[in-house]
């Protein structure tokens, strides 16, 4: 019986009583109102649950984001914790990141299916090697930047990455000058300017390390689209050494994914940079803080550390959830006021002053950042679905 045959309800015969019909009429058309008012019910009650996932994730990613930065000024500053060895600090926190994104996608992934589908180690290196040496050097480069300038500073001037990516855009040919990504990014360099004229503490050192960093950041998202637009050819039969991190295929939206891939890469960089610059700040002695001077005081140390990389950890998992889980606008508003949310911090918790020249360099510098979403928006809209499935596809 098809559904509509359910409203058509035969004349009375005989004896069967007139009034019984209507009756049934009746009460399948208030079945059909019932099921259509708690069809919206359910609706608005998903959307209201969404929205305060939503709302839940974001102040997570916010109050994540703010306990790492804390930690790491707290930590790294010079008029603070001083431990002037801030690429050690980064290795640890991509150590954490593997091991724990590679227990879990070993666990996911059966033992069999990870040895079919691991690339050989050459494949490995080049094809992530680019995006994990600029996302070390952004990591490290801001970390260390810390240590000479504060952090609602640190924060302005990390806000020109999307001028970087628009530069490098352009260098490589991802994106053709256009009038209006010129205008914004004029506007927010006139931002940058603006808050440099207004710092207070302001440090030459400090500044070039988080611009440098600001640079690796854009860099990155150029070598990630060079990466979807030209994949590598298919290299699974070459008799190579093959990398067990590399092995499986979880999925390539998923954050464990992403630090899977990158962050044993990016712990050996951090290994060896800090290795290389960072060894007299280890030595014992009052001069470096007594962070390593007995067995308890290097077991802090290293606590602390690890804690910085599980808070980091979880900062990354809560901005991806709200990736797989709302729109570009609404993670590019929640950005936005997260800098806002920052600065603020900073305020509260260090002290940090703001001049008049300062608060006119981040209003300028948001509303260059917001006219870039709003394109970034409109691009999206542009670019079939299919084309982000194959992107996706060749990725994996």
């Amino acid at each position: 019986m098809s559904p509509g045959e359910v409203v058509v309800v035969p004349p009375a015969r005989a004896g069967d009583g007139g009034d019984r019909p209507d009756r049934h009429d009746h009460r399948t058309s208030s079945a059909s109102s019932g099921s259509s008012n708690n069809t919206s019910a359910l609706q608005a009650q998903s959307l209201s649950s969404l929205a305060c996932n939503v709302a839940l994730f974001v102040l997570l990613w916010y109050g994540f984001s703010a306990a790492l930065s804390i930690l790491n000024k707290a930590i790294v500053g010079h008029e603070h914790g001083n431990f002037n060895m801030p690429l050690l600090l980064s290795c640890v926190h991509s150590v954490v990141h593997t091991i724990v994104s590679a227990a879990v996608i070993h666990w996911q992934v059966p033992r069999g299916h990870r040895s079919r589908q691991a690339i050989p180690l050459k494949k490995y290196l080049v094809t992530y090697g680019p995006t994990a040496l600029c996302t070390a050097l952004d990591i490290g480069l801001s970390n260390s930047s810390l240590h000479y300038i504060s952090l609602s500073f640190y924060t302005m001037i990390k806000s020109s990455v999307p001028v970087w990516v628009l530069i490098f855009a352009f260098a490589f040919g991802l994106e053709q000058v256009r009038l209006p990504l010129v205008l914004i990014i004029l506007v927010i360099c006139f931002g940058v300017v603006f808050t440099i004229v207004g710092e207070l503490r302001f440090s030459w050192i400090g500044f070039n390390m988080v611009l440098i960093a600001s640079m690796c950041s854009g860099l990155r998202w150029s070598l990630t689209q060079i990466l979807l637009s030209h994949p590598s050819s298919d290299t699974s039969g070459a008799s190579e050494p093959m990398h067990p991190i590399a092995s499986g295929r979880p999925s390539p939206s998923s954050p464990l994914s992403t630090l899977y891939r990158l962050s044993p890469i990016m712990a050996a960089l951090l290994g060896l940079g800090s290795a290389l610059t960072e060894r007299a700040a280890a030595a014992p002695g009052d001069d470096h803080g007594g962070f390593w001077d007995s067995p308890q005081a290097a077991g802090r140390t290293v606590g602390v550390l690890v804690a910085g990389g599980v808070l980091a950890l979880c900062m990354t998992l809560a901005e991806f959830h709200l990736i797989a889980n709302t729109n570009v606008v609404t993670l590019s508003v929640a950005g936005i006021f997260k800098e806002v949310f920052m600065i603020a911090v900073s305020m509260v918790v260090f002290g940090d002053r703001l001049t008049g020249a300062t608060v006119v360099g981040v209003v300028i510098s948001i509303a260059g950042i917001v006219a870039y979403t709003f394109y970034k928006l409109q691009r999206l809209n542009a670019v079939p679905r299919t084309a982000y499935k194959r992107l996706n596809q060749e990725f994996d």
